[in-house]
């Protein structure tokens, strides 16, 4: 070895400037049978060391840590049979989680006769949906726990109609309600009776506003006859006090 060989600045290893630190080419590697130099079969087998060294670490943590998300919906089944014991037995078509509850959208066909289509979650009737009865009567809108909350109409079977407010299944908040003779109530409810100020108009024409208490006129408020003669008083249960002698309606209209 000659002076010159042993001072001669030693070769060092290329980096490629648009590679990270980690990733290297040795030009002193001959990959090929004709002696020429080759950079890409030098880097792509670190690329594909790194790569698959990525993948096993990312599965090992998927594996041994994730778990499913119960509110995730993984399939959809047809005509599936469900029995869940009383009156949750029936046909179900539609989404269900990891855990097979019905999640997501989906149909329901009870025993009883009565059908659902709509959202769920966690196997309870959840979301926007509509119920209809063997009766004729149905329900659309919103549910929280397979319970009426929110905002929705129900159609009763005898004609009568529901549209407003509810809270647990119960009317509950500012509502509409109509008979089918033509009487129609405007105001609040509470637990499903016309509760606090409302209007109701009957189907003479007659017409009464002020306070109501668990479905009759309750408190101070007028009532006008459809010739347009007013009586107005304080009222209990239905019953007017009236301001004026000799100006009352009669006693159980509101019965």
């Amino acid at each position: 070895e000659t002076m010159a060989a042993r001072h001669a600045p030693m070769k060092r290893e290329e980096k490629s400037p648009n590679l990270p630190d980690y990733i290297s080419i040795d030009k002193n590697k001959q990959s090929t049978s004709d002696g020429e130099l080759t950079e890409t079969g030098s880097l792509q087998s670190s690329l594909s060391q790194i790569s698959g060294l990525a993948r096993s670490s990312l599965f090992r943590r998927r594996s041994t840590s994730d778990k499913a998300n119960p509110d995730d919906v993984i399939k959809v089944v047809r005509s599936h049979m469900i029995d869940r014991g009383g009156l949750d037995s029936g046909k179900y078509d539609g989404e269900v989680n990891g855990e097979g509850q019905r999640n997501g959208h989906g149909v329901m066909q009870w025993k009883n006769g009565h059908t659902y289509k709509g959202d769920w979650k966690h196997d309870k009737e959840d979301g926007q949906g509509r119920y209809m009865f063997p009766s004729g009567a149905g329900y659309f809108g919103n549910l929280k726990q397979g319970r009426k909350e929110g905002r929705g109409k129900f159609q009763y079977a005898t004609g009568k109609e529901y549209i407003g407010c509810w809270k647990d299944d119960k009317k509950h908040g500012h509502g509409e309600f109509k008979w089918p003779n033509g009487q129609h109530y405007v105001g609040l409810f509470r637990d499903g009776f016309m509760h606090g100020e409302g209007q109701c108009t009957f189907a003479n024409g007659d017409k009464y506003v002020g306070g109501w208490k668990r479905g009759k006129p309750d408190g101070r408020g007028v009532y006008t006859y459809k010739n347009g003669t007013q009586c107005s008083g304080n009222w209990k249960n239905g019953i007017i006090e009236p301001d004026e002698p000799n100006v009352a309606p009669i006693n159980g209209i509101f019965v």
